[in-house]
C-alpha cells in the first residue's frame, strides 16, 4: 500500500490516520518506507509512504477512508513557529480489496505458503563423513525479495531420494531471520553406507508479481556414509532405522505428580514475620503476667494474713477476709474485674462457693459470735477456700497454645484436596513406542506421548513430568529439548539417577565431553550415592527452612514460659540451622544466576540484535548448558556466558532458561 501526499509549505499534522496501515485481513512486512521528491517546476513536494503487507486469508477487504489533517505554519528568527489558519484536511476514500486463494494449477507439492522470489542455499555443516545413523546438520540459507515469515521447509522425508534412507526429526525447525535472509538448521541421520550424497531438494514460493509458483532445486551434496561402529550382521532396512533404547523409561504419572509443589518464597518470609510477632508478643504478655502476679500474689495475700492476725477482733478481720476472697477470684481469672460485693457474684461453680462463704460471713459479722472459737473456724475455712482457689498455670496454658498453633501452621502447609487420578495416557504410548519394531508407529507413539505430557505441562512442572517429557524429546532425536526438560527434573528430583544416567547419554549425542559409560556406571555413581544426600530440591529446602522456623519458635517459647536450659539449647541449635538454610534459600530464589540450554544451533551476536558482529563462527550446539547474565529486549533476548568465559547475545527462540 502507498500514500502519496503533495504540499507546498511546511505543515504540521495534528491527525494522521492511514487507514490502509491498518487494514483488517492483512499483515504489515517490515517498517513503512518513506520518501520524499519535489514534482515539476511548480516547487510541489511529494511524500511517499509505503508499507508491504500480506493478505492473512482470501476475502474480500474494505479499508476505512484515511484522513490526515494540519496547518501551515512559519518559523521566526528564533525558530518559534506561527501557524496560519485554517485547518487543513485532505481525505482519501476506502479501498476495497479482493484477495483469491493460491491457484491449485500447477501448484508444486514443496509449497509451503512462502510469498516472493527467493533462493535458497544449502549447506553442509557437519564432515562430509560420517557413519551410518550419525547425526548429520545441514543449513539452508534463504535470500531473496518477500516475506520471510511465510517461509517454512518443506517436508524433506516425501521428497525423493529421502524416504529409507535418511531419518529427519517430525519437528519442523522453525528458522532465524537474520536482516534479509532466514536461516534453517536440519538434522538428518544416514540409514546406510550405500548412500553417497543428500538428494537434490525442492523448493517452492509464490511470486505474487507474476501471478505463478516459482521451483528451484538445490544440487546434491556428495557425502561419504561409512559403516555403523557397532553393527556386526545384516539386518533388514526397516531394522536398521529403529534405534536401541539408549535411556531409562518413563516414570508413571498422576495427577499430584504433575506440578512440582512449592510453598513460595512470599509464604516463608511471611510466616518469619508472624512467628517473630508471635514470639515478641509472648515475651512481652510473660513479662506483663509477671508484674501482675507479683503485685496481685502482695495484695490479697496480705489481706489474708492480715485478717489471720486479728482473730481477736471479728468486726475488722470479717471484712478483710471478703476483700481477700473477692480479689483471689480477680487473680485467678474467675472475675473480669475486683467485683466489691458477693452479691455480683454467680451462684454456680467457685463463685457460688465464695459467695455463699461471704453470705455466712456476713450474715455472722452483725451477729453475736459465741466466743473465739467460732472466730477461729471461720478464718480457718477463709484460709483453706482461698488456696483452694488456684491460679491455672499460664505457662502449660502458653505450652497448649503454641502446640495448637505450630499444629494449625503445619496443618495449612500439608493439607490439599484429594484430586481424582487418571489414566497415564502419556505413559501407555511411550510403552507402546519401545515395544514396537515399526518406525512410523513408533515415531507416531512418541509424539502423541510428547503431545499427551505437554497438554499437561505448568509453569512449573514435577520432576517426573519433565522428565517424561525429556525422554519423548530424546526419542524424537531432539536432544536440546531433551537435556533442557532433563536438567529441569534434575533440579526437582537431584537424587534420581535415571536422570543422572539419562542426562550422560544425552550429552554424548550431542558430542558434549562426559567421559566413558564404564566410569559414569562405576565410580561416578558411587560418588553421587553418597555426595546427592546433601543435594536438596527447592520443595525440600522451603519444607526445612518451614520446619527449622517451626521448631526455633517452638522450644524458644517453651524455654520463654517453662525456663529449662534444654529447649534453649534447642532453640539456639535450630536456630542456626534455619539461618543457614534460610541464607541459602534467599541465595537462590533472588541472586543466583540462571542457567539456560542451547535449543538450536545459533550464533552468539555481540549485542541484542542480529545487526551486531558474530562472536562465534560455529553455531553453538544444541543441549549446551549456558549461565544467563541478562534478560533483554522485554525478553526476546539473553545475555549468557559459555563454560569458556566468552559473553554474548542469543535469541529467545535459540534458548530456554531451566
Amino acid at each position: 500500500f502507498e500514500y502519496r501526499v503533495a504540499f507546498r509549505d511546511s505543515i504540521e499534522l495534528t491527525k494522521e490516520d492511514l487507514a490502509l496501515f491498518t487494514f483488517d485481513g492483512f499483515r504489515s512486512v517490515g517498517a513503512p518506507h518513506i520518501e520524499t521528491f519535489l514534482s515539476g517546476a511548480d516547487g510541489v513536494t511529494v511524500q511517499s509512504i509505503s508499507q508491504q503487507a500480506v493478505a492473512t486469508s482470501p476475502g474480500t477487504f474494505t479499508s476505512q477512508p484515511s484522513i490526515i489533517e494540519g496547518l501551515v505554519y512559519r518559523e521566526d528568527q528564533t525558530g518559534k513557529k506561527i501557524y496560519i489558519q485554517p485547518l487543513l484536511k485532505a481525505e482519501a476514500p476506502s479501498l476495497k480489496v479482493e484477495i483469491t486463494p493460491f491457484p491449485e494449477k500447477d501448484k508444486p507439492v514443496s509449497f509451503t505458503g512462502a510469498i516472493g522470489s527467493f533462493a535458497w542455499n544449502p549447506r553442509l555443516l557437519s564432515p562430509y563423513s560420517v557413519a551410518a545413523g550419525e547425526k548429520i546438520q545441514l543449513e539452508i540459507v534463504v535470500v531473496g525479495q518477500g516475506d520471510l515469515t511465510t517461509v517454512t521447509l518443506p517436508d524433506l522425508s516425501i521428497q525423493p531420494g529421502f524416504q529409507g534412507n535418511f531419518r529427519l526429526s517430525d519437528l519442523s525447525p522453525p528458522g532465524e531471520i537474520v536482516e534479509n535472509t532466514k536461516r534453517f538448521i536440519i538434522e538428518l541421520r544416514p540409514t546406510s553406507n550405500r548412500i553417497k550424497e543428500i538428494p537434490a531438494m525442492e523448493f517452492s514460493s509464490f511470486n505474487p508479481a507474476f501471478g505463478r509458483y516459482a521451483i528451484s532445486h538445490t544440487a546434491p551434496i556428495p557425502i561419504t556414509v561409512r559403516k555403523a561402529l557397532e553393527s556386526k550382521r545384516d539386518v533388514t532396512e526397516e531394522r536398521a532405522q529403529i534405534a536401541p533404547i539408549e535411556i531409562e523409561s518413563n516414570l508413571p504419572l498422576d495427577d499430584q505428580k504433575i506440578e512440582a509443589p512449592r510453598l513460595g518464597a512470599a509464604f516463608l518470609i511471611g510466616l518469619f514475620i508472624v512467628l517473630s510477632a508471635l514470639f515478641g508478643v509472648q515475651f512481652y504478655l510473660r513479662k506483663w503476667l509477671q508484674a501482675q502476679k507479683q503485685e496481685k500474689k502482695e495484695t490479697s495475700r496480705t489481706l489474708l494474713l492480715k485478717a489471720l492476725t486479728l482473730h481477736s477482733s471479728p468486726q475488722t478481720a470479717l471484712p478483710l477476709i471478703q476483700k481477700a476472697l473477692l480479689l483471689r477470684l480477680y487473680e485467678i481469672g474467675e472475675t473480669s474485674m475486683v467485683i466489691a460485693h458477693s452479691e455480683a457474684l454467680s451462684q454456680l461453680g467457685i463463685q457460688g462457693e465464695v459467695r455463699k462463704f461471704l453470705a455466712f460471713i456476713e450474715k455472722r459479722r452483725f451477729s453475736p459470735l459465741s466466743g473465739d472459737v467460732e472466730i477461729k473456724e471461720i478464718l480457718e475455712e477463709a484460709s483453706s477456700l482461698y488456696y483452694l482457689l488456684k491460679e491455672p498455670s499460664s505457662s502449660m496454658h502458653s505450652v497448649k497454645a503454641i502446640l495448637f498453633l505450630c499444629v494449625c501452621l503445619w496443618g495449612t502447609s500439608l493439607s490439599a484436596a484429594e484430586m481424582s487420578s487418571f489414566p497415564d495416557q502419556g505413559l501407555e504410548q511411550y510403552k507402546t513406542a519401545e515395544c514396537t519394531e515399526k518406525l512410523d508407529i513408533r515415531k507416531k507413539a512418541f509424539n502423541e506421548a510428547l503431545s499427551f505430557y505437554l497438554h499437561l505441562e505448568p509453569k512449573t512442572p514435577s520432576g517426573q513430568l519433565a522428565y517424561n517429557i525429556g525422554n519423548c524429546y530424546y526419542q524424537l532425536s531432539e536432544y536440546g529439548l531433551a537435556l533442557l526438560y532433563y536438567y529441569r527434573a534434575e533440579r526437582e528430583l537431584p537424587r534420581n539417577s535415571k536422570i543422572a544416567h539419562n542426562i550422560f547419554v544425552a550429552l554424548n549425542k550431542t558430542g558434549q565431553e562426559t567421559g566413558s559409560e564404564e566410569f559414569f556406571d562405576a565410580s561416578h555413581r558411587k560418588f553421587l550415592s553418597f555426595v546427592q544426600l546433601l543435594i536438596f530440591s527447592p520443595y525440600e529446602k522451603e519444607m526445612a527452612l518451614f520446619a527449622l522456623m517451626l521448631f526455633t519458635f517452638i522450644f524458644a517459647s517453651l524455654f520463654l514460659w517453662l525456663q529449662v536450659s534444654l529447649f534453649r539449647s534447642l532453640s539456639i541449635l535450630s536456630g542456626l540451622f534455619a539461618l543457614f538454610v534460610g541464607i541459602n534459600f534467599i541465595w537462590a530464589v533472588f541472586f543466583a544466576p540462571y542457567e539456560a540450554v542451547i535449543i538450536q544451533p545459533g550464533i552468539l551476536f555481540v549485542g541484542p540484535g542480529k545487526q551486531y558482529a558474530v562472536i562465534t563462527k560455529e553455531p553453538l550446539i544444541p543441549g549446551l548448558k549456558v549461565k544467563v547474565e541478562e534478560v533483554v529486549e522485554n525478553g526476546t533476548w539473553l545475555k549468557i556466558k559459555l563454560s569458556s568465559g566468552e559473553e554474548g547475545y542469543i535469541t529467545k527462540e535459540q534458548s530456554r532458561i531451566i
